[in-house]
């Protein structure tokens, strides 16, 4: 798939949010008192920044609740979503969810990896760290979640989720170009391939 990026939309990146996770708050340390406030925060600092053209890459583990309370989430976030499955995401896969998705244009993709062109990057987009990638030794950047924080990327890759050790995300989405510049400065992962 190749992204044109079109003037009146930008993209963004994220994963992990875990909308009505109440034990996520305890094992990342995220600074809300209970999964109400999570998830006001949340949808929040999404709207805040994603505008209602824009396009998010949702690298998975979306929410740990109920279909009807996903499709209530969904409604309230900005944006076009292009979804990669999590292993928190057996919801997402449901048909209720997949049909209000297309009928509402929330999500356009569900898929398991995605990768694309994006100006002259080569971005390859999972919902976990991969050690190696496709053209990871020709410099293809590679986005991921799962590790909310740990361990670091090899190479140019990097946790984009949003309890990521290495970028300061502020539980919201981040800017696709800002996320490539911070890895353009990471060397090249050479490892033996074939």
């Amino acid at each position: 798939m190749k992204i044109r990026k079109q003037e009146n939309r930008n993209y963004w990146v994220t994963s992990d949010l875990h909308f009505s996770h109440k034990n996520v708050i305890r094992y990342s340390n995220r600074p809300f008192a209970n999964v109400y406030e999570m998830d006001e925060a949340l949808i929040h600092n999404w709207n805040s920044n994603v505008g209602v053209n824009d396009i998010v890459f949702n690298l998975g583990d979306f929410a740990l609740c109920n279909q009807n309370k996903i499709i209530q989430i969904l409604k309230r976030l900005n944006g076009i979503q292009y979804f990669i499955y999590g292993n928190h995401d057996a919801p997402m896969r449901k048909r209720a969810i997949r049909d209000f998705c297309r009928e509402s244009g929330k999500i356009e993709i569900f898929c398991d990896t995605l990768e694309c062109r994006f100006g002259k990057y080569h971005l390859f987009m999972s919902h976990y760290g991969h050690r190696v990638w496709n053209k990871s030794h020709h410099g293809a950047l590679h986005f991921y979640g799962h590790s909310h924080g740990s361990p670091p990327g090899i190479g140019k890759s990097v946790d984009v989720g949003i309890d990521s050790n290495e970028l300061q995300t502020n539980y919201a989405p981040m800017r696709v170009e800002d996320v490539i510049e911070y890895l353009s400065h990471k060397d090249v992962h050479k490892i033996d391939h074939h």
